[in-house]
């Protein structure tokens, strides 16, 4: 399948984040932007949104600028639909298209629950000094600073920087 992301075949199919997930991701959201040295308004990505579930929970909860990127114009109408229904549309942007041809020039913290085959791309797409948080698959040959694990789910912490072999810690929910 071609126009779906890096390298061959599907990055990523709709599988929303479990509420697991999501539970960690709203008790830690705002220790996640606190590391962050930011000016101004953080900017928070999710990389393969769907129907937006993680973006309206981080704009919700920190009232930070969120953009939703989807190649699939349905989810992300969808997507754009929920986030007006629950108020948040003045918080959330939306993009439609293949991550390939969008450039992430400002991210403070991105999210992904992509596959394995789409991780290593968007690491290294990102600007230094940006937080990606992974669902579930490793970027190949980096060391997250931190690991959580969520019963049958994990997530993965990577601080991007020039030195690709950082500290890992093992922490559990």
């Amino acid at each position: 399948m071609s126009g779906l992301g890096w390298g061959e075949g599907v990055v990523a199919p709709f599988v929303p984040s479990p509420p697991r997930a999501l539970r960690w991701l709203r008790q830690n959201i705002a220790r996640l932007l606190g590391m962050q040295s930011t000016v101004g308004q953080p900017v928070f990505y999710e990389a393969g949104c769907g129907e937006g579930i993680v973006s309206r929970l981080v704009a919700d909860i920190t009232k930070s600028y969120c953009i939703c990127l989807e190649i699939n114009a349905d989810r992300l109408e969808d997507a754009r639909r929920l986030t007006k229904r629950a108020g948040l549309d003045y918080l959330v942007d939306f993009v439609q298209g293949d991550l390939t041809g969008f450039y992430l020039r400002r991210s403070d913290i991105v999210y992904a629950y992509l596959f394995p085959n789409a991780m290593e791309p968007l690491y290294d797409a990102l600007p230094p000094g940006a937080l990606l948080i992974s669902l579930d698959f490793s970027v190949p040959g980096i060391t997250p600073i931190e690991y959580h694990e969520l019963g049958a789910h994990g997530v993965y912490i990577y601080r991007v920087g020039g030195n690709r072999a950082t500290r890992r810690v093992l922490l559990t929910a």
